[in-house]
């Protein structure tokens, strides 16, 4: 029972990642450099072991054929997520990694063996099918498939330390309390000042990214692992939400 509790909770929140980072695919229809769900795909197999790689399968399988792909191609790309998925899980076991981030080791192996190596698979096995199932010219698979694994890898960045890190608890006193509150508080209203306001989209612009900055190094000098993880993923909302609409430094 327990399991089916996991498939099926896995399934929806990949499947609702996934119609969210597919939402904003501009190349092509099926390949976006938003993917949310590659994050909580790697947490999830972390967590719970390979139990969860067929919430993961189903979640990746509904999302693509609800876009109107064709039920052989979009199993074909489930499988590549879900492959790529348990092979990030073994890596990182093989690798000795701790799910609370609490050495640089584990940082360096979710990003390098989790984000940038198991992002080979599923960018090589989704690309591969969208070019041999004639959704996609061939021509277009270079391109394709750095998108396809920067998504990916990007997911794993801000998605699954946060997840990862959510369950631990903290007692703090009043004053870290109200700490945390301020910085976040702060944190919100920058971001939306600099990525969703209206503000003029020029190359000298740009420099306003770095505003976020100081509350980064905030978090991660006054507080642990979840809430610079919390940090990361608020400013990552908030840029990815102005820059599709068309405002901030990069709109």
């Amino acid at each position: 029972m327990a399991g089916l509790a996991v498939t099926a909770g896995v399934a929806a929140g990949y499947f609702a990642a996934a119609r969210l980072g597919l939402s904003m695919a501009f190349v092509a229809e099926q390949v976006t450099v938003v993917w949310p769900p590659t994050g909580i795909a790697v947490a999830a197999l972390v967590a719970y072991g390979p139990v969860a790689a067929l919430g993961v399968f189903a979640g990746a399988l509904a999302a693509n054929v609800t876009i109107g792909e064709p039920v052989p191609a979009a199993a074909c790309i489930a499988a590549g997520n879900t492959v790529a998925g348990v092979c990030a899980w073994w890596l990182l076991r093989r690798a000795g990694f701790g799910a609370a981030l609490d050495r640089i080791w584990d940082v360096m192996a979710l990003l390098g063996l989790a984000g940038a190596a198991a992002s080979v698979v599923s960018a090589t096995a989704g690309v591969l099918t969208l070019c041999l199932s004639g959704l996609q010219p061939w021509s277009a698979f270079d391109g394709l498939w750095w998108i396809w694994w920067l998504g990916d890898l990007m997911g794993v960045v801000l998605v699954a330390p946060l997840l990862l890190t959510l369950s631990r608890r903290a007692r703090w006193p009043a004053a870290r309390t109200a700490e945390a509150a301020l910085l976040f508080a702060a944190l919100a209203a920058v971001a939306l000042v600099v990525f969703a306001g209206r503000l003029p989209a020029v190359p000298a612009g740009q420099q306003l990214a770095y505003a976020v900055f100081p509350f980064v190094i905030w978090a991660a000098l006054r507080f642990r692992q979840r809430e610079t993880a919390g940090a990361m993923a608020l400013i990552a909302v908030v840029a990815v939400w102005g820059t599709v609409r068309g405002f901030g430094p990069f709109g």
